[in-house]
């Protein structure tokens, strides 16, 4: 979407707006294509910067979708997702939780505990558990994730050492710093070795272990 790519935020969701009301006219209001059509409403409400709107958007699509495709589909779980980081953003971290506890329970019974897209929920609500400072919870599923990709993907896997990094990063929030020294020195070494010791991931590396020093 051109108008969406530049910025013209306004032309874009009166677009989208009137792609929607035609779907749902045409269509009726359950259908999955009507359906899509708001979600990708709410999507460019919330890239334009109102998330207030963007989120009221997002219960209208979840409340259809559930009534419509079910608890269980993947689109409503998407919009369950999407609506858990609103929630995140509002400093909701309650329900925020709850939906992604939901999600993850689904994800882990149809697509199995180590599918990526189970992972990543983990991670998600990992990100939940972070932000409130529940730093054991975060970091048991983090290792969890971690394990599981290290497995699957292998130890130097550019989404196992990001997974090392969150992990890391919990660490610090408990104040084990020796931990999180030892994964971010992993870390640092791992992508000295496949990109060298000026790439920017590589010093980015660099300075998260300076970070950690300077927080002992």
């Amino acid at each position: 979407m051109v108008f969406h790519t530049n910025g013209y935020w306004n032309i874009t969701e009166d677009l989208q707006n009137k792609v929607s009301l035609m779907r749902k006219w045409i269509l009726g209001p359950g259908h999955r294509e009507t359906l899509n059509a708001k979600a990708l409403l709410a999507c460019i409400v919330w890239d334009s910067g109102n998330y207030s709107k963007a989120h009221n958007l997002q219960l209208q699509v979840l409340e259809t979708r559930k009534d419509f495709l079910g608890q269980e589909d993947p689109d409503t779980l998407e919009t369950m997702s999407n609506l858990a980081l609103s929630f995140i953003v509002r400093e909701e971290y309650g329900k925020a939780e709850e939906l992604q506890l939901q999600v993850l329970s689904t994800k882990r019974n149809t697509l199995g505990p180590a599918h990526p897209i189970t992972l990543e929920t983990m991670e998600n609500l990992a990100l939940t558990y972070h932000y409130q400072k529940l730093y054991t919870k975060a970091g048991e599923l983090q290792t969890k994730v971690l394990e599981a990709k290290k497995e699957s993907l292998g130890p130097e896997h550019p989404e196992t050492l990001q997974s090392m990094g969150n992990l890391a990063l919990t660490f610090v929030g408990k104040m084990e710093y020796s931990k999180a020294e030892i994964l971010q020195k992993e870390i640092l070494e791992t992508r000295k070795k496949i990109w060298g010791p000026g790439h920017p991931d590589t010093l980015r590396a660099k300075e998260n272990l300076l970070g950690i020093w300077r927080s002992q």
